[in-house]
């Protein structure tokens, strides 16, 4: 896999795959999101109208109940009943009563208790419970009713006992209450009440909630206690936050439990009852949701199956080309023995064999063009051995006479040793290579003989690494350096005091060796002409021995090997001579045998 990431076919395949598959991801994103914006509202939209529905529908059912309270409270005949002084006389017409009471209650959409109280007779007609006297433990509410329409309410009905009610209990005897008086302004009139159990309103909740897949509830005005299709549904902080709303209609958000809900409620102004929905947004969605992991585990396999297939090809596209590309790289850096071994029974087999053949090819050439590159080295050696300054030697000779003749015979001692020496390393023809401390033994020969002749007008320092000293390089780089130092920069100077300086250090690949000398120097344009002389091997305006020394080099090492020439400040010139420093140890191991 790490092969694969450096592959730029390989990132190129992934990149490419990945710009394709991300417009379609982000196509998605918006796609979904609009989705459940979309499926969001259509749940709204949809459960708002079954809330309403049902509110009216429940808004019709009381209203009947409504209409047969005025009526009843109303009646003249029952309220002659409850004023009469004997209640014998009038007992038919209680059953008769009783009767359309029941018919009434058992034909209404909801199942309803309807109460008459006479509270003159201290009795009470019922549809549920027949007739009989008002309990001791009737509803508070009975002396209360005056000629005010009431709300409809919730209320729980009286037990027979003292002990607190448990929470089942109390759901069995809460009821939805509406009650209405005869308009007397006494305590004696007739009071109508209609009691619908809060069992009878559960079915339509549940109903609403199964349809809808929420959680529907109702509660009366003034926030009194609420109940919901789900009896374990804790929705008594939601109760309050309705409640204080100003708006009949309408819906929101609301956390719970670190989940987020969709409460829709409708307010009905004509029985004051709350009727709403409450959805959990995660319910909501989880169709949404559902589907978004399948696209998401889609996109997931596709970028994995992208990774495979990009696998595969590496495996077998991309892999063989690389081992052709690592091939020719070593090719390239002079490693011509390399093959490609095994090539594959397809088209690259092909391709492999035909690079194989083409290796043995530069190989073969190769061997024949550094064979004849050598020859030619040798040539140019031996060319510049013949090359020797006659001048210098005449001169050399001359102050040999001269010191004799004088009778300074330690003079002519020490130019004759120098002078033997220089010329036994020059023309020694058998040694190709040599070591940098052999080659500035024959340099600081040389210095010797120039300071004899110009009476200690010129000094010389070298500064080169010990470690630097072994390396080896061909024969006579230096020397023709230092000579054309003299020669141009010093011999035909003013006559003032001069100094040469050779340095050496090794950077990166290469090691470097510098000439230096405050002579008069060049002129820029004849700096650079002379630069470009080396460059096209020209010997005709500045002679061959530096172009000689730089085209050694240049054969011997390849390209980056040679001279570069420099203008020194205030005055003189550098020389820079750079040898590859891979090549030190073949080229030790030569001077060495």
């Amino acid at each position: 896999m790490r092969h694969l990431w450096k592959s730029a076919i390989a990132r190129n395949m992934i990149g490419g795959f990945l710009i394709v598959l991300l417009p379609l991801a982000a196509t998605y994103w918006y796609t979904n999101a609009a989705s459940m914006n979309a499926v969001r509202e259509e749940v709204v939209a949809s459960s708002s109208k079954s809330l309403l529905l049902l509110t009216s529908q429940l808004e019709s059912t009381l209203g009947k109940f409504e209409n047969l309270t005025y009526s009843l409270a109303s009646d003249s005949e029952l309220n002659a009943v409850n004023q009469a002084p004997y209640e014998t006389e009038h007992l038919w017409a209680y059953v008769q009563q009783l009767r359309q009471l029941q018919f009434y209650s058992n034909t209404a959409d909801l199942e309803g208790d309807i109460t008459i109280y006479l509270r003159n007779k201290n009795r009470r007609l019922s549809s549920k419970a027949g007739f009989g006297p008002i309990e001791q433990d009737a509803p508070g509410f009975v002396g209360d009713i005056a000629v005010a329409d009431k709300k409809w309410f919730f209320r729980v009905k009286p037990g027979g006992g003292s002990q607190p009610l448990s929470p089942q209990e109390r759901e069995q005897r809460t009821v939805l209450t509406f009650a209405r008086g005869s308009g007397v302004q006494s305590d004696n009139g007739v009071v109508v009440s209609v009691d619908i159990p809060i069992a009878q309103l559960r079915p339509r909740m549940e109903a609403l909630q199964s349809r809808e897949r929420g959680t529907a509830f109702i509660f009366g005005e003034g926030a009194e206690e609420l109940f919901s299709a789900q009896t374990n549904a804790d929705l008594s902080p939601l109760q309050a936050v309705i409640a204080g709303k100003t708006e009949n209609t309408g819906r929101f958000t609301y956390s719970r439990k670190g989940e987020d809900s969709i409460v829709l409620f409708d307010k009905s102004a004509g029985s004051g009852l709350t009727l709403g929905m409450l959805f959990p947004e995660k319910q909501i969605m989880k169709p949404i949701h559902r589907i978004r992991a399948w696209t998401i585990g889609v996109l997931c396999g596709s970028v994995a199956l992208g990774l495979l297939y990009t696998l595969f090809a590496y495996r077998k596209l991309l892999r063989p080309v690389l081992v052709l590309v690592e091939a020719m790289g070593k090719v390239r850096l002079g490693r011509l023995k390399t093959r490609i071994p095994h090539p594959p029974a397809n088209e690259f087999g092909y391709v492999y064999t035909q690079f194989n053949n083409m290796a043995d090819e530069i190989d073969t050439l190769v061997n024949e063009i550094y064979v004849e590159r050598l020859n030619q080295q040798q040539a140019q050696l031996k060319l510049l051995q013949s090359q020797i300054n006659p001048h210098f030697l005449y001169n050399c000779l001359n102050f040999i006479y001269q010191m004799s003749m004088g009778e300074n015979n330690e003079a002519a001692a020490n130019m004759s040793l120098y002078l033997s020496k220089y010329f036994r390393y020059a023309t020694k023809s058998d040694a190709h290579y040599v070591s940098l401390r052999q080659e500035l033994d024959n340099i600081e020969a040389y210095i010797q003989i120039q300071r004899l002749r110009f009476s200690g007008r010129i000094t010389f320092s070298i500064d080169i690494p010990d470690a630097l000293l072994v390396t080896a390089i061909p024969r006579l780089t230096l020397q023709p350096l230092v000579e054309n130092a003299f020669v141009h920069g010093i011999e035909s100077g003013d006559g003032s005091p001069k100094h040469i300086a050779i340095r050496g250090f090794r950077e990166a690949d290469f090691i470097h060796l510098t000439v230096e000398d405050d002579g008069k120097g060049m002129e820029p344009d004849e700096l650079e002409r002379l630069q470009k002389s080396l460059e096209t091997m020209n010997h005709e305006d500045f002679g061959c021995g530096l172009n000689n020394t730089h085209w050694r080099l240049a054969l011997r090492y390849g390209p980056g090997a040679g001279l570069r020439l420099e203008q020194r400040h205030p005055r003189g010139l550098t020389v820079h001579i750079l040898i590859p420093a891979k090549e030190e140890r073949t080229h030790v191991q030569s001077a060495d045998s």
